[in-house]
């Protein structure tokens, strides 16, 4: 998985906002008021939904995955296949609680 991709429907709801953080920078993004809206971002960025405060916030959500081999010799498929090796170090340990507000997805 290299970055995900959130598909919002027109909103019938107030808040509710997807809040994507990437190296001390905070991008926020509402949707459309009357299209759908796509929003994509690295899976290395931490994102936030703020809290839905009247009606319903419907959204699909894909995981955008690179198939096939990474150039590894390559300065980003390199830097692509230290975070892989990273992660799966990391996936037999228990989960990290995240912070409050924090989408685990």
């Amino acid at each position: 998985m290299v970055a995900s991709l959130v598909v919002s429907l027109p909103p019938m709801f107030t808040g509710g906002a997807l809040e994507v953080h990437h190296r001390g920078r905070i991008a926020t993004y509402r949707g459309s008021k009357k299209a759908l809206s796509f929003v994509a971002f690295y899976s290395d960025c931490r994102h936030q939904i703020k809290a839905v405060r009247s009606g319903r916030r419907v959204v699909f959500t894909y995981n955008l995955l690179l198939q096939g081999r990474a150039n590894v010799g390559s300065r980003p498929g390199r830097r692509a296949h230290r975070r892989a090796r990273r992660l799966r170090s990391r996936s037999t340990s228990p989960p990290r609680t995240p912070p409050t507000g924090w989408s685990t997805y």
